[in-house]
């Protein structure tokens, strides 16, 4: 048999800035890992699982060898929150939205994000709270109304980033507030 994995098996999420270069940003994998059973999508857009909550990534395994299918995973934690990643982001690229998809017989509500929005803060580190005041950077610049590349490079390029000995990493606020912790 043979298999390959990829951290981005549709090729929609974004990144993530981190000292270890760019990642894969928590929703990679989404909409592998609700199809495959091990999780289910939370309002902030990240993959829920009971035994982690919302700290894990995913990474997509194919390959063509058979395997039984397992029964989609449902969980009701952010019913039982008061929405606090909505209140937390602070780009404002969540708002609550949710789109809903009938897999197997079962509604699954996804969300609507803003994807410039959330890239703003967390993949060009234009948004100081998202994790680069950490590190001595406090510049935060609102999203533009004129969502373009040329836009992103007048942000970054007005930035004073200082001098970094350490690459910034973002702590997505959705994700630090996010009271799903998991069991484990």
């Amino acid at each position: 048999h043979r298999a390959t994995f990829t951290f981005d098996l549709t090729g929609m999420a974004s990144k993530t800035t981190n000292s270890r270069g760019m990642l894969p940003d928590m929703r990679s994998n989404l909409y592998a890992a609700v199809l495959a059973g091990l999780a289910y999508p939370g309002i902030n857009g990240h993959p829920l699982t009971e035994a982690y909550g919302v700290r894990q990534r995913f990474i997509a395994i194919v390959t063509d060898l058979e395997l039984p299918n397992d029964p989609l995973t449902v969980l009701s934690t952010c019913d039982e929150c008061d929405r606090v990643c909505l209140r937390a982001c602070p780009t404002r690229a969540l708002a609550g939205e949710m789109k809903q998809l009938t897999i197997e017989n079962t509604s699954i509500p996804f969300p609507l994000f803003d994807t410039f929005a959330c890239d703003w803060a967390k993949r060009y580190s234009l948004n100081a709270q998202e994790g680069p005041q950490y590190w001595g950077v406090d510049e935060s610049y609102p999203v533009p109304e004129n969502r373009t590349a040329e836009e992103v490079v007048k942000a970054v390029t007005r930035t004073d980033w200082g001098v970094q000995k350490l690459h910034l990493n973002v702590a997505e606020e959705c994700l630090r507030v996010c009271p799903a912790r998991g069991t484990r």
